[in-house]
C-alpha cells in the first residue's frame, strides 16, 4: 500500500513539472523581431496623472531639447525594432525599414541598419522627424524586415501595408 502511495506521489510531481516546463516553452516568443511605435505630436507635456507612460516615452524622445526649435525638431514618428538572431544566421543581417507618408503618395522610403556581428539580440531605432516629417507628413504604412543576405527571416507590417 505505501508503494502505491509514492509511486503515485512521484507520477504527480513528475507531472507537474513537466506540465511548468511545458507551460514556459510554450509562453516563450518565437518571433525573431517585435515591433513598438510611438507618435511624438506635441510638443506640450503630458500630464503625469493622466498618462504616466505616454509622459515617460515623451520625455525620453525630448531628452536633450532645450529650446522650443529643438522639441519641435523631435516631433515626429519613432520605432523601436527588439530584435534576435536565429542561432544559425551566419550572414550578416540588417533590418529595413520601408514605409510611405501622407505627402509622398506611393514612393516607398526605405531606412536600414546593419547588425553587429557579434550581438545576438539587441534593440535598432527608426525614426521619421523633423524636416523629413515636417515636409513628408505622418507615417501612413511601413514593414520592418530583418534580412541575412537574399532571405528574409522576419517581418512585421502595418495593417496599411500593401
Amino acid at each position: 500500500m505505501k508503494l502505491e502511495f509514492s509511486y503515485a506521489k512521484n507520477l504527480l510531481v513528475v507531472s507537474a513539472v513537466v506540465g511548468v516546463c511545458l507551460l514556459f516553452t510554450s509562453c516563450a516568443s518565437k518571433d525573431l523581431m517585435q515591433v513598438k511605435q510611438y507618435h511624438l505630436r506635441s510638443i506640450d507635456v503630458v500630464n503625469m496623472k493622466q498618462a504616466p507612460m505616454v509622459r515617460g516615452e515623451q520625455m525620453y524622445r525630448m531628452r536633450g531639447a532645450v529650446s522650443r526649435e529643438e522639441r519641435s525638431q523631435r516631433l515626429g514618428q519613432y520605432y523601436s525594432v527588439r530584435w534576435r538572431k536565429d542561432s544559425n544566421a551566419e550572414a550578416a543581417v540588417e533590418v529595413v525599414m520601408d514605409y510611405q507618408q501622407a505627402a509622398t503618395g506611393s514612393k516607398v522610403l526605405s531606412m536600414s541598419q546593419e547588425l553587429p556581428a557579434a550581438e545576438t539580440s539587441g534593440l535598432t531605432e527608426f525614426s521619421v522627424s523633423g524636416e523629413s516629417y515636417r515636409t513628408g507628413g505622418r507615417v501612413l504604412a511601413w514593414r520592418i524586415r530583418m534580412i541575412s543576405g537574399d532571405t528574409v527571416l522576419s517581418e512585421k507590417r502595418s495593417y496599411m501595408w500593401k
